[in-house]
Formats: structure tokens, sequence, C-alpha cells
């Protein structure tokens, strides 16, 4: 298992990105790429509600011993992305509100997703 802890700032996100790319370099390029979809939705999401005017901070850990799995740890507020309203993206027109596209693309891009809250902190694993 590899870890690596980043500040919940959109401005990790490249470094998140790299940390993500270095860890799968021998996997095909059809993982990585849905690896780096879901990854930039999960942090993103953190990095901006997870704390609010906060500072906190994300570890992710990555194993890839039988299949890749990737987890997200943080103590911001409490929220499951999983159970949040999921939109396709034609259900957006220019002038919607309609919100939960990253859900759809977060879903989409993972063979499998569990959220736990436990001990003050939440806990994202996303199969790839």
């Amino acid at each position: 298992m590899i870890a690596k802890t980043f500040a919940a700032d959109t401005k990790s996100a490249a470094a998140v990105i790299d940390f993500i790319g270095v860890c799968l370099a021998h996997h095909p390029a059809s993982v990585k790429n849905r690896a780096f979809i879901a990854v930039d939705e999960i942090f993103s999401n953190i990095a901006r509600h997870a704390y609010g005017a906060d500072c906190g901070d994300v570890l992710i850990e990555i194993d890839i011993r039988d299949k890749t799995l990737i987890t997200f740890t943080d103590s911001g507020a409490p929220f499951d992305p999983l159970a949040y309203p999921c939109h396709k993206p034609d259900d957006f027109s220019a002038d919607s509100n309609v919100k939960g596209l990253g859900i759809f693309l977060l879903k989409n891009a993972a063979c499998d997703a569990v959220y736990n809250y436990a001990d003050g902190k939440n806990v994202l694993s996303i199969g790839i």
C-alpha cells in the first residue's frame, strides 16, 4: 500500500494526479484514465466542501494487490457522495441548476465505491 497526505486545497490537485500517475504507472491507460477522472472529482469535492473556511488534509492510499483500490480519508464535515443524486450529462442545460454530474462521472469511472463515516472521518474507497 502506498499512502500520501495532501492539503485539501484545489492547488494540490495537480500533485494528487501526479501521485496517482506514478502509483499506477504500470497499469493500462484505460485504468489510469478512469482513475484520473474519479480521483479528480473526489479530491476537488473534498478540497472545495469538506472543511468550509478551515484548512484540512486528505490522506490518499492506493492498494494494487488484487485490484486497484484508492481510499480517501478526511476529517471534514460528514458527506456520503454515493448517496447524492446522480444526473446524466443530458439532464443539464446552460440555464439548469441541476447538480450531480460529478457523481455520475465517479460512478462511471469506478468499478465500485464504498463510503463510511467513523471516528470523525469520511472514508471513501473506490475500485478502479
